[in-house]
Order: C-alpha cells, then sequence, then structure tokens
C-alpha cells in the first residue's frame, strides 16, 4: 500500500522499476564469490568455505555454470541455482524475484516511510515494510532437519527495509528478516540484505545491479547457531553471441 505516504513518488518510482525488471534488464552475466561461515560451538565466524561462480541472467532465468568449491571444480548437472550441489545455506545474486514478491496481488505489503539518511555520503529515503503471518504466498524458506530428511517448505511472516537514492530513486539496498517462522521448522531464522549500484555494461549502457550480499540462517531463537552467506558480484556485462552470415560471395 502506497497512497498517502510522504515521499511516496519515490517509492511509486521503485514499484514501477520493479516490475518492469524483467522487460528492462538485458542479458547479463557475472562472477559471484561466496564466503560461508558458521556461529556457534563458542566460534564466532568459523569459515566453511568459499564458492565461485559465473552467474547469469538469461531471458528472464538466473543461471550458474563453472561452479567452484575451494577452487576446485564441481560438477553440475543442471544450470539452475536451485539445483546446485552445495550442502548448507546456498544463496546466489537477486535479479529483480525478491523484489517482485513485495507487488503484486498474490502479497499484501505494509510500507511506511521511515526516515532521511545518509549511505556511503549518498542522501538516501528508507521505507519499512512488513509482510504479516498468512499474507506471504511466494517467498518460501526451505530447510532439512538432517541430511536425507525431506525437505520442508514454509512461508514466514517477514519485514525489511529498502533505501533509494534520494534523487533519482534507484535502488541502494534492499534487506529482510523474517519475524515468525511455524515452530516445526528446522530453521528459526533468516534475513537477507543485498546492495545494489548502477553499473556500466561495456557497451555503454548501464543497470542498478547487485554488488555485495549478506544472507543469514539461524538454527534456534536466539540466533546462536547460524550460518552466514557473504557474496561479492563483480564484472557484470552483457552477454550475447556475434554472428556472421556467409554468403556465396563470401565463400568465394
Amino acid at each position: 500500500m502506497v497512497g498517502g505516504l510522504r515521499h511516496a513518488e519515490a517509492l511509486e518510482s521503485f514499484c514501477g522499476w520493479v516490475l518492469s525488471f524483467d522487460t528492462r534488464l538485458p542479458n547479463i552475466i557475472g562472477n559471484q564469490e561466496t564466503h560461508r561461515y558458521r556461529l556457534g560451538h563458542g566460534k564466532d565466524h568459523e569459515l566453511i568455505d568459499t564458492v565461485s561462480a559465473r552467474v547469469a541472467y538469461i531471458e528472464g532465468r538466473p543461471r550458474v555454470s563453472d561452479l567452484a568449491i575451494n577452487h576446485v571444480s564441481v560438477q553440475q548437472e543442471d544450470d539452475l541455482p536451485e539445483n546446485a550441489p552445495l550442502h548448507g545455506a546456498a544463496s546466489y545474486g537477486d535479479y529483480g524475484s525478491d523484489l517482485r514478491l513485495l507487488f503484486g496481488s498474490h502479497t499484501i505489503t505494509h510500507f511506511s516511510f521511515a526516515s532521511e539518511n545518509v549511505v556511503h555520503g549518498m542522501p538516501v529515503l528508507v521505507f519499512d515494510y512488513e509482510v504479516r503471518e498468512g499474507d506471504n504466498h511466494r517467498w518460501a524458506m526451505k530447510a532439512r532437519e538432517k541430511t536425507g530428511a525431506p525437505l520442508q517448505t514454509v512461508f514466514p511472516a517477514y519485514q525489511g527495509r529498502i533505501l533509494l537514492d534520494a534523487k533519482s530513486f534507484a535502488l541502494i539496498r534492499f534487506e529482510r528478516e523474517t519475524t515468525k517462522v511455524e515452530k516445526h521448522f528446522p530453521l528459526r531464522f533468516g534475513s537477507n540484505q543485498v546492495d545494489y549500484k548502477l553499473l556500466p555494461l561495456g557497451d555503454g549502457t548501464s543497470f542498478d545491479l547487485p554488488v555485495a550480499s549478506a544472507v543469514t540462517f539461524c538454527h534456534d531463537d536466539k540466533h546462536r547457531r547460524c550460518e552466514i552467506n557473504e557474496t561479492k558480484y563483480e564484472n557484470w556485462l552483457k552477454f550475447g553471441a556475434k554472428t556472421r552470415i556467409l554468403t556465396n560471395m563470401d565463400q568465394n
């Protein structure tokens, strides 16, 4: 719900950008490197492994290639992120799917203007949002009780913040955290933060793309046993191929 908010024009501009994301975003490819940490058992930020990959968004679908763990290549049977053969918490750059979940008939999202602030020397507008229990029908958390157990799925209540450039209304940061998770579910808390930046794509054009993210999953209500993924995205470029059509004249 947007009407009547202070700086509603900024949120309306952001909404329009999100809903046109798929049609405006070109095919792109870049590099992702994720450091996966574990908290708990008396240890703070114990490094589990480092996962690297080439990530792309092609014709509306995310794809993963050149997957490696600790610089050792991992064989893939599929190029979709959700099918990557990884143990533990896995996460990939958000190209708009999480953002789209905030708008549309499938989710009821409550927005409020929070503050004017400064991030990295840039004036920003901060909006809070909330998706209450029973209003989330699309964003799912998935986990297993233990290795080999059936995969469980829940649709938790969540809240977060959206940070927009105060002048251009471009997205600067997207934040989300769960507020209520069903008691039977193995994960008790989940959160993510994605930082965005207007980046050149190597052909004179630019687009607002993810540059860093932090994803946290916790196995207890006090957030003492958690897994944290810290990711950087680099070298975004338009993805395409050059073709040459040969005629009889070219072949002579």
